[in-house]
């Protein structure tokens, strides 16, 4: 049922042309089951920072200063971290927290907006969900929707989207996106679904030029019109809803939504474990500069060093002299970890005690948590104040705060809470996820830790919480085996093309060197549609010396050049990898971008820059027109990350300088010799010149013989 619209209040805003932001944090996550039961999962600390933090300073970056945060519920917890970062801001941002009195779903709270007496909004906005960290520069994206506004009211919304990278490989929207190239308008949005695709074809012809994607994720920022407000039904429920409201509106309020697709920049989402997880170490590699962790809040000041291999700590760590951290770590401040403890992968909050003998690999452990010797921790996430006996493994597991799992015990695929009550939680759920009885198959339940069920040990405390798996969608025999066989194309082709090229890297580094090598890569570019196919060989060899190297920087240098070398030789029609896939200078600017994203997401090689771009030069990879080409063009980054792209220009200026001398003296060759060769045209000219006039006066004088002969005569 559409709401009536009512403009009255809206003809009492005043103009302004800042936008305002929405943050709808009231997004129910249920793979974070049983925890987000105690906390939101807005509030889960990232690198030790709480989530929703991440997405204010992202509307900061961007100069949008009023904010108002729809948070779903109210407690103390939430009203004292609200105070908080109120009070971090300062005046610099206004925020208006709101939970919406009935509110169950993103319909119901825009709808709560556009009724509301307390001017939450009062003109166009951004929407934005409360569980997503980006650095994107949205500058162009809202210049465009205005442009678009002013030419006609119906341009009510514009989505943010970018094209699916390396980094987006656990990204949980499978999209098919329709787009008219020529408007940038949004014809079609709809999730993959789990049978057939099919596309409503007549609606596609009255589109010049048409096209579709399945490689592009939408991290729900919206830039919206004020008046879409009065455009919503009371069903829509989620992101695409939304979407498919104002798109279905065409026809009879002919609005409509276009796309802006951005290039540059990161964006995460956290939805489960597995993206949690992977949006920390990505911040630890630095994707999301200028958010990194020494430096991760506009707010809040943090006090942690950056070492090599993504190793960060805070202040007041104890770390002993035989303890192993590889790469990607963060450790909060007060915290201890004893001799002989390995930990890859991980975050470690604040006030942790770390045992002796301990193997911690990407995992989670938030504040207050204790792990005795010898255990195991792996792929979980451990929250505030548990503890873990030694000698335990803890293996893919949720364990919720406060909870204590004794000595000796194995635990797999588990979710622990202290929570002895459910009931009030499972009715709260499936307000929340109307569809829930569709999409899963089972009851929630919790076993209570008594004398037959010692889930925890003896000694423990906590219980068993039994969340049902999603269920199976129905298909034929048919149906499933047509998906097995298109599964990796459709749902993960950048993981499926990336590992196809990493295992012809493989056979290369095993001196084995398949003569149709350049035919397969050039099957593997037609069939994926990929227009980077060098760019990806050229930063998988990177990322695979950076693994052998162990970071010492001349066998990083040495395995590299080795695998460049690797792929020069000729294959298909005498020509090698390089002379196929680097034959344009953008094909070849791309390649010197890789070593600098490379180089920047692994700072520890940030020294090497100048070595590896000789490198690609002395081994024909680039031409030296387009490495002066990217010297002298301007750096397009935000003025913190322009810092690290000028220090490569730097570190280039003697090898620069060197290939601008050989040019000119090249060119003043090329001109001596022109000059010589006009010269000898010139000469050989002269003395054809005289042939012809010496011949000449011998037919002159053979003449005169002949008529004083003929006098004579």
């Amino acid at each position: 049922m559409k709401k009536n619209h009512s403009f009255k209040r809206k003809q009492k805003v005043k103009k302004d042309n800042s936008l305002q932001a929405i943050i709808f944090a009231g997004d129910f996550q249920p793979k974070f089951s049983p925890i987000s039961i105690e906390k939101p999962n807005w509030m889960f600390p990232v690198l030790n920072i709480e989530l929703l933090q991440y997405t204010i300073d992202f509307l900061e970056m961007n100069d949008i200063h009023e904010i108002a945060i729809y948070t779903g519920t109210k407690n103390e917890k939430i009203n004292h971290f609200i105070k908080k970062c109120k009070k971090c801001s300062g005046s610099r941002i206004q925020i208006k927290e709101f939970e919406g009195n009935n509110c169950s779903c993103l319909g119901d709270v825009l709808t709560y907006i556009d009724k509301s007496s307390d001017f939450l909004i009062t003109r166009d906005f951004v929407l934005v969900s409360g569980n997503t960290i980006s650095n994107f520069d949205l500058s162009h994206s809202i210049s465009q929707f205005k442009k678009r506004k002013k030419k006609g009211i119906e341009n009510v919304m514009t989505i943010v989207m970018q094209k699916k990278t390396p980094i987006h490989t656990n990204w949980s929207d499978n999209l098919i996106v329709g787009i008219d190239k020529e408007t940038n308008q949004l014809v079609y949005y709809e999730k993959i679904p789990d049978k057939k695709l099919t596309l409503p074809v007549e609606k596609f012809k009255k589109y010049n030029d048409l096209t579709i994607h399945n490689n592009i994720i939408d991290p729900h920022i919206y830039i919206c019109s004020f008046e879409i407000l009065s455009l919503l039904e009371y069903d829509t429920r989620h992101w695409k809803d939304l979407i498919h409201t104002i798109m279905n509106n065409e026809e009879t309020q002919r609005t409509k939504i276009h796309v802006s697709m951005i290039k540059n920049g990161y964006v995460g989402r956290i939805h489960d474990f597995s993206s949690y997880l992977n949006v920390s170490i990505d911040l630890m590699k630095r994707w999301c500069y200028p958010i990194v962790p020494e430096k991760n809040s506009l707010s809040l000041n943090t006090e942690y060093r950056h070492f090599r291999s993504s190793i960060y700590k805070e202040n007041n760590v104890e770390i002993d002299r035989k303890a192993e951290l590889p790469s990607n770590v963060l450790i909060g401040s007060q915290t201890s970890i004893q001799q002989n403890s390995r930990i890859i992968n991980s975050v470690i909050g604040r006030n942790c005690k770390i045992g002796k003998f301990v193997d911690i690999k990407n995992s989670i452990l938030w504040n207050g948590v204790e792990i005795g010797d010898n255990c195991v921790i792996n792929n979980s996430l451990i929250c505030q104040n548990a503890l873990i006996e030694s000698k335990s493994k803890i293996i893919n597991c949720l364990i919720s705060s406060d909870v204590k799992i004794d000595r000796g015990i194995n635990l797999s695929n588990e979710r622990i809470t202290t929570i002895q009550d459910i009931k009030p939680y499972i009715q709260d759920l499936k307000e929340k996820m109307f569809d829930f009885e569709q999409q899963y198959g089972g009851e929630i339940r919790l076993e209570i830790r008594d004398k037959k069920n010692q889930i925890v040990g003896l000694n423990g405390y906590g219980n068993r919480f039994i969340f049902p798996e999603k269920k199976q969608t129905n298909l034929t025999k048919q149906e499933n085996q047509e998906i097995n066989q298109q599964a990796n194309l459709e749902l993960q082709p950048e993981v499926k093309f990336r590992q196809e090229i990493q295992n012809i890297i493989s056979l290369l580094n095993q001196d084995s060197l398949p003569q149709n090598i350049l035919v397969d890569v050039l099957s593997l570019k037609l069939a994926y549609n990929r227009t980077d196919t060098a760019k990806t060989v050229f930063y998988m060899i990177l990322e695979r010396a950076m693994k052998v190297s162990d970071s010492d920087l001349k066998v990083f240098l040495q395995e590299a050049e080795s695998s460049f070398e690797k792929w020069e030789k000729p294959t298909y029609n005498n020509l090698n990898f390089w002379q196929q896939f680097c034959s344009t200078n953008e094909n070849q600017l791309d390649i010197i971008y890789s070593i600098e994203y490379f180089l920047i997401a692994n700072p520890q090689f940030s020294n090497v820059f100048v070595h590896l771009l000789k490198m690609i030069y002395d081994q024909e990879i680039v031409e030296e027109n387009v490495i002066l080409q990217w010297f002298e063009s301007e750096i397009d980054q935000q003025e913190e990350e322009k810092e690290k792209f000028q220090e490569f220009k730097k570190q280039s200026e003697v090898f620069i300088n060197w290939l601008k001398e050989a040019l000119e003296e090249s060119e003043s060759d090329e001109d001596d010799e022109d000059e010589s060769n006009e010269s000898n045209e010139s000469n050989e000219n002269e003395n054809e010149n005289d042939n012809e006039n010496e011949n000449e006066n011998d037919n002159e004088n053979e003449n005169e013989n002949e008529n004083e002969n003929d006098e004579k005569k």
